[in-house]
């Protein structure tokens, strides 16, 4: 699952932004790392997750069976979060906001990317982070 959601989702994404990056374009990258309750989490944070935390309206995905089950206090600090960066963006251009870590942008060298999950925080390798996170033992 890890290659393929590198090969259909991360791998594109980081292409885009370091394009965009070398052109002199603002660039924010996010890794959404919050999983889903279901399947005992074995699926980490699946595709499209964070829709009801970008808009912070999960009354309207009662029914969304990855989210069966996801505990409100784990959920409402990055709901808020993450909502906030939306809006922020939307206004300004930029989504940082306060109480928020800074948020720098994404170039070829830094690679400046916030993970989003129960903890939120900017890292500058995030496939590194990743590893770290989901398999401690790994080099």
């Amino acid at each position: 699952m890890d290659l393929i959601t590198d090969e259909l989702f991360r791998m594109p994404c980081v292409a885009l932004a370091e394009r965009r990056a070398a052109r002199g374009r603002p660039v924010w990258a996010y890794q959404f790392n919050l999983p889903t309750p279901a399947h005992g989490g074995r699926l980490g944070a699946a595709h499209c997750l964070e829709l009801p935390f970008v808009f912070d309206n999960f009354d309207k995905w009662s029914r969304a069976p990855f989210l069966a089950g996801l505990d409100p206090r784990v959920r409402d600090g990055p709901a808020t979060a993450v909502h906030a960066s939306w809006i922020s963006f939307i206004r300004t251009g930029d989504p940082n906001h306060r109480p928020m870590p800074r948020w720098e942008r994404y170039g070829r060298d830094s690679r400046t990317t916030m993970t989003l999950d129960s903890v939120t925080a900017t890292v500058e390798d995030v496939a590194g982070y990743w590893r770290r996170l989901h398999h401690p033992a790994a080099p």
